[in-house]
């Protein structure tokens, strides 16, 4: 896994890495990463508030936490076996992971411009409008945001390009499958009576007081949403639900958003990690993926 400083013009060495898990998810901040160096001086730029760049497309990452340290001193060679471990948000997208200083409210805006005006420095491919959108001072936007996404049926994902782009739910199963996979490489992991329970039915009243129902065609539990209209009302119910779970080679290039065919069935990726883990002597490396498949709750 390519992992490079801010202001580094080579890799770190690969030796030096004991794990990357590069992560794509349909959230409001796609993409996150988790490092785990050895605490030597070519790892010493990565620190918490610094940037650095991951993986094949080089996307940049502002490390936002430093984790656990560890000093287990020194092997024969006289090499520190120190740890030290990192978690970081797609540097576009993180200032959204803040609480606002200010409040913001917008009617009729795009994503893209509620992202902007939150902090983040991103353009959205794909943009859509946001009947209204309202983070109050002290709230985190990402939060929000995820709210507004789930109200439109839709989350967002990173492109093949590199782009942030908003995308509806159905439109990921409608796309061409970037692979087939085989029944038995995947766990099924979904419960029809957890997803009774939290997927529920929503009402809301119009300008006359009148109860707006979204559908009811099966036992589920009921939430109230102020001044929704009926389309809000039914895309709130238009989640993804996690299906299957496979385990797999190193796929850097499935991501949250592409669709997989498995055993004939469309799934979307729900969230795809990709993890790269050096061995005790730091020498022989482990690769792999793993895949949470998602269909559209019914």
């Amino acid at each position: 896994m390519i992992v490079i400083p801010e202001g580094a013009k080579r890799p770190i060495r690969s030796d030096l890495l004991v794990r990357v898990v590069l992560r794509s998810d349909l959230t409001p901040i796609p993409l996150t990463v988790e490092l785990e160096v050895r605490d030597v001086a070519e790892t010493k730029p990565l620190r918490e508030g610094a940037i650095c760049k991951v993986g094949r497309d080089q996307h940049e990452f502002l490390l936002v936490r430093r984790g656990g340290h560890t000093d287990d001193g020194y092997d024969q060679s006289m090499r520190n076996t120190g740890t030290r471990a990192y978690i970081g948000l797609l540097a576009s997208c993180a200032p959204i992971a803040d609480p606002l200083q200010r409040a913001v409210i917008r009617y009729g805006a795009t994503l893209g411009d509620v992202y902007r005006a939150c902090g983040a420095r991103v353009r959205i491919e794909s943009d859509f409008t946001l009947p209204i959108f309202v983070c109050m001072k002290g709230l985190t936007p990402s939060f929000e945001l995820a709210k507004s996404l789930v109200e439109a049926a839709g989350s967002i994902v990173v492109t093949d390009s590199g782009q942030i782009a908003f995308r509806r739910l159905p439109e990921m199963l409608a796309q061409a499958p970037v692979v087939e996979m085989r029944e038995d490489s995947a766990e099924q992991i979904s419960s029809n009576l957890l997803e009774r329970q939290f997927v529920p039915s929503v009402f809301s009243t119009d300008r006359t007081g009148e109860f707006l129902q979204g559908r009811t065609d099966s036992a589920r539990g009921i939430a109230y949403r102020p001044r929704a209209s009926m389309d809000i009302l039914n895309n709130m119910r238009s989640v993804p639900i996690t299906r299957r779970r496979v385990m797999s080679g190193f796929a850097p290039h499935i991501n949250a958003g592409h669709c997989i065919t498995l055993a004939g069935t469309r799934y979307f990726v729900l969230t795809a990690a990709h993890a790269f883990e050096t061995g005790g002597d730091g020498t022989d490396s482990v690769q792999a993926s793993t895949l949470w498949l998602a269909q559209v709750a019914a």
